[in-house]
C-alpha cells in the first residue's frame, strides 16, 4: 500500500503535535498534604489557589537514598515553600510533558493560625 505524500504529512503534524504539547494523566489528590509539617491544624487560613509544576530535569531540593528526585515530594515542597503555605488542601497532582516527565500539583494554599 503506497501512503500518499498529504497523508505523510498529516501524520508527521499529528506526531510533532504530541511531542510538542504531550499529553496529561492525573495521579492523584491529597485532601491534606505538607512537606514540612507533621501535625494537624487546629485551625488554618486559606492564602488562595496555588499552582507548582517541577520536572525531571531540575535539580531537586528532596531526593531518595538512591540519589532519584522524588518527584511528588517536590512539587508539594515547591508549590509550599513559592507560595509560604504550610498546608496544601485538595491537592490535585497531574503527570505532563512530552514523556510525562513533569509533576504540576494544583490546590488551595492554608497557613497555620
Amino acid at each position: 500500500m503506497k501512503l500518499s505524500c498529504k497523508y505523510i504529512l498529516i501524520l508527521q503534524v499529528a506526531y510533532l503535535a504530541s511531542a510538542l504539547f504531550g499529553c496529561s494523566r492525573h495521579l492523584i489528590t491529597f485532601p491534606l498534604v505538607s512537606m514540612t509539617k507533621t501535625e494537624n491544624p487546629a485551625k488554618t487560613k486559606s492564602i488562595g489557589r496555588v499552582k507548582q509544576q517541577y520536572c525531571d530535569t531540575e535539580d531537586p531540593i528532596v531526593a531518595t537514598p538512591d540519589g532519584d528526585p522524588a518527584l511528588i515530594d517536590e512539587v508539594i515542597l515547591r508549590a509550599q515553600k513559592a507560595n509560604h503555605a504550610d498546608y496544601l488542601r485538595n491537592a490535585s497532582l497531574t503527570r505532563s510533558g512530552w514523556r510525562l516527565q513533569c509533576i504540576e500539583v494544583e490546590a488551595e494554599g492554608l497557613k497555620a493560625l
